[in-house]
């Protein structure tokens, strides 16, 4: 199905299958559209009838919905279109439509990146058809905006980012705190210098460390000044979190001596204000302004990484605070880094919960495509083609809505490695992303799995080793020193790739990718036991083949499965 220029219906053999009413062009671009490909009659006739009363309505849908059947089955194609009482569905794993495609690079046709949806066709009597033909006009010419550039991004504004811009000074000191983004939220107390008084050099340390702790989008961070005017007012740790609305604080002191600067840090959980990380860094008191700019620098990312694996460890016991957006994105979070079946379903049930408080948070959208794609790779799923879809219809929305977001970018890489879209295309997501924010160890992280998938087996590893040497503790370290221990084993490096692939089973051998470079990069070495018992893990969980799917090049990937091969037989 084209969707992209003007609209067609072709055959597997390239001929076109006429479609005389432009009302069942435009039901079938709506199903075609849909999630899952499905609709209710009473979404449809509402679009596209909505002049005529309902029975009236019903009626014209019903006869549109025969013709059109009539006119598939001419041409042995009536199985596309499945009628229900109240629902209609177009059978998407049995037809490819270029609008899904878009983002995927997966059409034949390149052309389709300059061709507007539906080209040249209205429907003037039904305003509800064309509002929603606009709003995929404008989605998909974001899309291919996103996907055309590369480089030289500017970088989005913190509104953008954020997701919503930073409360009023004026509604800081109000009985009920803002509500809490789905981000991690914290603030940077001012710190203080001796005798517990603020200073500019303690105030220069709190903004500079929170200028650089802003800078990472997975982060929600309330300006120090906010948490000023709340200290000055007298209020403590505890009530300073709760009326700005976070859940952490940074709080610090500055000590000079004759000739040495003093700075200790504390990240504090606000609901309790106990500290779950600190640090304490000495420098020379003469290079103060270098010093002040290397504690931001380090600690921003130990910082992110902290509460990173705070959230997923809240995640993974329960231990949350009632059933907002916040608590359920990260229970997802942990859910599906379990990789399994349930845990997967799981996140995207949660995800799919967020979704019906905040519609349109591209942060959740992004996961949530990153979710059903994960489902899809694993064969976890009971309709792998919807699961396909719902991937890709997330992604691209989360793209088209928010292009400048790093994690967005991020995750969308990882959706098309794992639904095997064009890497071509992941790459250039992945560039843009660097582009926004150099060094950001999640872009790395997956800009080295877009790598391990294309065969790039040297660069894949000098990204993992960069996001690790960025930020050491991050909460996906396991999974990183597996894709090292992969790009050592693409490169024929065994005893290496065996030495990290055995590491990050130690440490994440949940993680399908490191169990299968496990098994293989075992067997390479000799350790025939090891080989079939990391097998026997990894296929109780999923099909090694369907994991190795990540990898493009044919002859590569049959070259691992008849290593696979072998250790079945001995």
């Amino acid at each position: 199905m084209r969707l992209l220029g003007p609209f067609a219906l072709l055959s597997p053999g390239g001929t076109r299958i006429d479609i005389s009413s432009k009302k069942a062009c435009a039901l079938l671009a709506l199903l075609a559209m849909a999630p899952n490909g499905e609709r209710s009659r009473t979404w449809l006739r509402t679009l596209l009838w909505e002049t005529r009363d309902e029975a009236q309505a019903m009626a014209s849908l019903r006869r549109e919905l025969s013709s059109l059947g009539q006119q598939l089955d001419a041409c042995d194609a009536g199985f596309l279109v499945l009628r229900h009482r109240d629902r209609i569905r177009l059978d998407l794993g049995c037809i490819n439509v270029d609008a899904l495609n878009l983002a995927m690079g997966t059409d034949p046709d390149s052309h389709i990146h300059n061709s507007e949806f539906l080209e040249g066709f209205d429907l003037r009597d039904s305003e509800g058809f064309e509002d929603w033909l606009r709003v995929q006009r404008s989605r998909m010419d974001d899309l291919a905006a996103v996907i055309a550039q590369s480089g030289g991004i500017d970088h989005a504004s913190p509104a953008r980012l954020l997701g919503e811009p930073l409360p009023p000074k004026e509604a800081l000191l109000v009985h009920m705190p803002p509500p809490v983004p789905i981000k991690p939220s914290l603030s940077v107390i001012p710190f203080l210098h001796e005798g517990g008084r603020k200073t500019s050099i303690s105030i220069g340390y709190a903004e500079e460390i929170g200028f650089a702790i802003a800078r990472y989008p997975a982060l929600f961070v309330v300006a120090s000044a906010a948490a000023s005017t709340l200290s000055d007012a007298g209020m403590g740790l505890r009530e300073i979190a709760h009326q700005l609305g976070v859940r952490y604080l940074v709080d610090g002191r500055v000590e000079l001596t004759e000739d040495k600067i003093v700075v200790t840090l504390s990240l504090l959980e606000g609901r309790t204000a106990s500290a779950i990380w600190s640090q304490r860094f000495v420098g020379e008191r003469e290079n103060q302004t270098a010093l002040q700019e290397e504690i931001a620098a380090q600690t921003a990312s130990q910082i992110r990484s902290k509460i990173d694996l705070t959230e997923q460890h809240r995640g993974r016991t329960g231990q949350v605070h009632g059933a907002d957006s916040y608590d359920l994105y990260w229970r997802a979070q942990a859910r599906f880094r379990e990789w399994t079946p349930d845990g997967n379903r799981a996140a995207i049930a949660l995800c799919e919960r967020i979704e019906e408080i905040e519609p349109g948070n591209v942060l959740v959208s992004a996961l949530l495509g990153f979710c059903h794609a994960i489902a899809y790779q694993a064969g976890w799923s009971d309709d792998p083609q919807a699961s396909r879809q719902a991937a890709i219809r997330c992604y691209q929305f989360a793209l088209a809505s928010d292009p400048n977001n790093v994690e967005v970018l991020g995750y969308a890489a990882g959706t098309m490695v794992s639904i095997g879209g064009d890497m071509r295309v992941a790459e250039r997501l992945i560039d843009r992303a660097l582009s926004i924010l150099p060094g950001y160890q999640p872009t790395l992280f997956w800009g080295g799995w877009v790598d391990i998938a294309n065969g790039k087996a040297a660069r894949a590893r000098s990204r993992f080793e960069m996001s690790l040497r960025v930020n050491p503790a991050s909460a996906v370290r396991a999974y990183a020193i597996g894709g090292i221990g992969i790009a050592f084993l693409l490169d024929g490096q065994f005893d290496d790739a065996y030495t990290m692939l055995s590491d990050a089973v130690t440490y994440g051998g949940h993680y399908p990718a490191s169990l299968a470079g496990y098994c293989i990069a075992a067997a390479m070495v000799g350790q025939t036991d090891e080989a079939r018992s990391a097998l026997q893990a990894l296929e109780q969980r999923t099909p090694i083949a369907n994991v190795l799917s990540i990898v493009q090049d044919a002859a590569l990937r049959n070259r691992l499965l008849s290593v696979i091969d072998a250790v079945r037989a001995t």
